[in-house]
């Protein structure tokens, strides 16, 4: 459904990097199928290359990928803050999004097979809401467990127009729920965070961050003081003119993301009323970070 100017998918260079042959893939896919068929508790049979995505994040652990899958169908009625308000298909979604500032997913992989989001925030911080770009992530996320498969994922984010007014509206709670997803739906394979254009006040910003991540994901976390330190990481043919690269502008990949939203309405609508019947689970859901959800709050964890 989606097209090239979106996503350039590589799933055999992939797969080759894990040391997997396409049997093999079929193979573990078919496994965790079967395995989902006896979950009773879950709404759906997820797709192939769901699985598929599920195992490269796990790295093709199957026990892991079955915890995953798990978490990806039982965390989102958890935080409707996120997913049902954060619905595409909501009359206002994009127009919040849009006051908040702007992510963009870029079509290529780097050459060691990453995928790059950019992060881009609004001057005006009275309408910054930061929750709202925590469901625009997981809505392009979600289109990318049907559709792609990467190595992992590389986050840059220009904080050009980045002021004091956005970051205290990091609370706890905005922590917590960026932790609960990325620990269990996204497995934590972000490889590195790129900041550039960065404020003055960054050693603040990195002081919290340094109390809120762990040291292996605060390590993976670079200062770019202009786009020439930015290149020596990303290459410019990833990235979009708008920081003097080889892609459409991220204007232009913000609107066929856009489109790309209505074409998956009806999968943003099922996914909102996909419930799991908790009475049907073979085993108690003992993840205590899930059910401590509004408890103590701990430090982000990376594979």
């Amino acid at each position: 459904m989606i097209t090239n100017e979106l996503l350039l998918t590589e799933h055999s260079k992939v797969r080759q990097q894990w040391g997997k042959s396409s049997k093999d893939v079929l193979q573990d896919i078919q496994i965790l199928k079967e395995w989902c068929e006896t979950q009773k508790h879950f709404p759906e049979i997820p797709d192939d290359n769901m699985i598929e995505f599920f195992l490269t994040n796990c790295k093709y652990s199957i026990e892991k990928t079955k915890k995953n899958i798990d978490m990806y169908y039982t965390l989102p009625p958890l935080i409707p803050e996120v997913y049902e308000k954060g619905n595409p298909n909501l009359p206002d979604y994009q127009e919040n999004v849009e006051k908040s500032g702007m992510i963009v997913t870029m079509p290529k992989l780097t050459e060691s097979l990453q995928r790059v989001s950019i992060y881009a925030f609004k001057e005006d911080s009275t309408q910054f809401d930061p929750m709202t770009l925590v469901s625009h992530l997981q809505n392009v996320y979600e289109i990318r467990t049907h559709i792609d498969v990467v190595m992992g994922e590389f986050i840059i984010m220009d904080a050009s127009k980045v002021k004091m007014g956005h970051v205290v509206k990091y609370t706890p709670i905005v922590f917590k729920t960026m932790v609960l997803i990325l620990q269990n739906i996204m497995r934590n394979r972000i490889t590195q965070i790129h900041i550039f254009h960065y404020p003055p006040y960054i050693n603040i910003v990195m002081a919290v961050a340094k109390g809120i991540l762990k040291k292996k994901l605060y390590d993976r976390i670079y200062l770019h003081e202009n786009l020439e330190s930015l290149y020596k990481h990303i290459s410019p043919e990833i990235l979009p003119k708008d920081y003097g690269g080889k892609q459409k502008s991220m204007a232009e990949l913000n609107e066929l993301w856009k489109e790309e939203f209505v074409k998956w309405s009806d999968r943003f609508d099922k996914k909102l009323k996909m419930i799991v019947d908790e009475s049907l689970r073979p085993e108690p859901l003992e993840n205590s970070e899930i059910l401590g959800y509004y408890g103590n709050f701990k430090k982000l964890d990376v594979d």
